[in-house]
């Protein structure tokens, strides 16, 4: 297989058709809009594929967080960012770019994670390449694990900073050690409701996925790994929980064959973080034939290859996802830049899917639920909401996006979900 170096030129069954169409209503608006999309021309409370393009024509292996201070943070692979800067020298880089946002729509461009002055001192800066970060709030600090790579000496590592825009210090060694039969890289952190952390990590090439604990600190490896994904079968392993279970979602089949519309997310489900994972069909993705139940995949639309996902949520409690993609009608053949991609993340019959089945956008969409209308913020919008008799609505908490309100009544939700359509004289 190809190493990431040449994998980025920049710097290196669906629902039945009630169901689809319930969903697919459900999905046009929400309770509480976001702002209006930049452009004026566009219909407001808006967003369309890529993400950032404002600010990056290349921003993959993307990961995401709600910070203390309100803003969404998104981080990225090494990067050349935009076009004009692809090929340039090697100071002008991005060594993991990232981008703030006050409503998942619009988005800034904060700083990168790494420069010539706070790199790790245990790699050469200048031969190292710094990918696919995944954010996390640790221990009152914001954790980031990446890759390192280069030569044969790939592992993760981890830097730490009290503020999502840094400044970030690597705590001196990696997480893990070198010489596994795991290519190490694309790391994922997962923190159980009893604090317990584990850590998910590995690619296509040699042993697959892998997973192991993590002590209390979150910076080295207790016990032995555990084989969760099948050799050469995917990487970019992501876990949540949800109702009792927990999804490993992993994205295969190569990453960079635009052509073949590669890199679909497939996921699997356990009643343990360390597995066994299995899909729909009860196969298991360590399986010598891995299974593996389809979240997102090419659908006909320029986009395709887009994989690598990272999940968020909004301030409505609507799940969305994040991926990495390929304009399959590019023109430059040299340009190997992958932007973000973000769609609605449904959840049918226990199995998460992107659009009820749809699949990666192309066209405008609503967008999240990144303000709140009712208050001066969206926090103080959410008192009393989950008092008995005070309508049919709870909050609830994601401990990478933080506070939400959801509607109890599924019978509520179309009403306030539905666009409100001008009166017309009868």
């Amino acid at each position: 297989m190809a190493s990431k170096s040449a994998r980025f030129p920049a710097v290196r069954g669906r629902p039945g058709a009630a169901l689809l169409a319930l969903l697919m209503v459900l999905g046009l608006g929400s309770a509480h809009p976001g702002p209006a999309a930049a452009d004026p021309a566009d219909p407001p409370r808006t967003y369309q594929n890529p993400v950032m393009d404002n600010v990056a024509d290349a921003f993959s292996d993307p990961s995401i967080i709600r910070g203390k201070d309100g803003y969404w943070y998104a981080y990225a692979t090494q990067t050349s960012m935009r076009r004009d800067n692809q090929g340039g020298p090697w100071e002008s880089q991005h060594f993991m770019p990232i981008t703030r946002s006050a409503d998942l729509v619009s988005w800034t461009y904060v700083g990168d994670v790494f420069g010539p002055d706070n790199h790790p001192e245990w790699r050469d800066f200048a031969s190292t390449y710094y990918w696919a970060p995944d954010i996390r709030y640790i221990n009152g600090k914001y954790y980031l694990y990446y890759s390192v790579a280069g030569g044969d000496k790939n592992t993760i590592a981890l830097a730490t900073s009290d503020h999502p825009a840094g400044p970030w210090k690597d705590i001196g060694r990696p997480v893990l050690p070198y010489g596994t039969t795991v290519n190490q890289i694309d790391p994922s952190v997962f923190v159980d409701s009893d604090g317990q952390k584990y850590l998910y990590y590995g690619s296509f090439r040699d042993g697959g996925i892998q997973a192991v604990r993590l002590d209390e600190e979150g910076t080295a490896p207790v016990g032995d790994p555990v084989q969760v994904v099948g050799a050469r079968r995917g990487e970019a392993a992501y876990v949540v929980k949800r109702d009792g279970w927990y999804y490993l979602f992993y994205s295969g089949l190569g990453c960079c064959a635009r052509d073949k519309g590669a890199y679909p997310v497939f996921v699997g489900r356990a009643k343990n973080p360390m597995g066994p994972f299995k899909d729909a069909e009860g196969v298991g993705l360590a399986d010598l034939h891995p299974g593996g139940t389809i979240v997102n995949a090419p659908n006909g639309n320029k986009w395709v290859a887009t994989g690598h996902s990272a999940n968020v949520v909004d301030k409505s409690g609507q799940d969305w996802i994040l991926t990495n993609g390929f304009d399959r009608h590019e023109s430059d053949p040299n340009w190997g830049g992958r932007p973000t991609m973000m769609d609605r993340l449904d959840w049918i019959d226990g199995w998460p899917t992107v659009r009820a089945g749809a699949w990666t956008s192309e066209d405008r969409q609503t967008a999240p639920t990144g303000t709140w209308d009712a208050g001066s913020t969206f926090e103080d919008g959410l008192v009393h909401f989950d008092i008995p008799g005070h309508g049919s609505w709870t909050t609830g908490s994601d401990p990478d996006s933080g506070r939400y309100a959801r509607s109890r009544s599924r019978a509520a939700v179309p009403q306030l979900l539905l666009p409100r359509r001008p009166r017309t004289a009868m």
